[in-house]
């Protein structure tokens, strides 16, 4: 009878979670579109309270973006850890393991800054005329990320 009852809980462990095991890549997708997200909106912010150039420097190959201030690209104090630069790094950082991406910046370069009220700009300190789009991948699902010209909006849509 014991087995038995061992054998029907294991039973009922697995339906319980294989279908969360299958979720979870999306989960860990849609987590980095929000700390992406996240991180371009504080960077706006940060610009309009400091009244000046402060963006993302992307780090092609190494899978992983600084926030910066002024044209000079001098890193800047993550908001939680003020000893630190914030920095989001796919391959340091185990909860984003797995997970590239890829950037199409309106000046074609690395550098996505925003002026005093929230601009995006490109690293010539232009205003920008295309979209800025950061795209995550993993495995087959991908998130964009789109941050509008002009206004400076900043939207992600998750495909699975």
């Amino acid at each position: 009878i014991e087995l038995i009852i061992v054998i029907v809980l294991v039973g009922v462990l697995a339906v319980v979670v294989s279908p969360s095991a299958s979720v979870f890549p999306e989960m860990k997708l849609r987590a980095a579109t929000e700390r992406v997200t996240s991180d371009l909106r504080y960077a706006q912010s940060f610009a309009r309270q400091e009244g000046g150039p402060v963006g993302l420097s992307f780090h092609a190959g190494l899978k992983k973006y600084t926030m910066v201030h002024t044209i000079a690209q001098v890193p800047e104090p993550d908001p939680l850890e003020p000893t630190k630069s914030l920095v989001f790094d796919t391959a340091a950082d185990s909860r984003f393991k797995g997970i590239t991406f890829t950037w199409e910046l309106p000046s074609g370069n690395d550098v996505l800054l925003f002026d005093s009220i929230g601009q995006p700009r490109d690293d010539l300190y232009e205003v920008a005329v295309t979209p800025a789009v950061i795209t995550l991948h993993l495995n087959s699902s991908t998130a964009a990320i789109t941050v509008e010209p002009v206004t400076g909006r900043v939207s992600s849509v998750v495909t699975p």
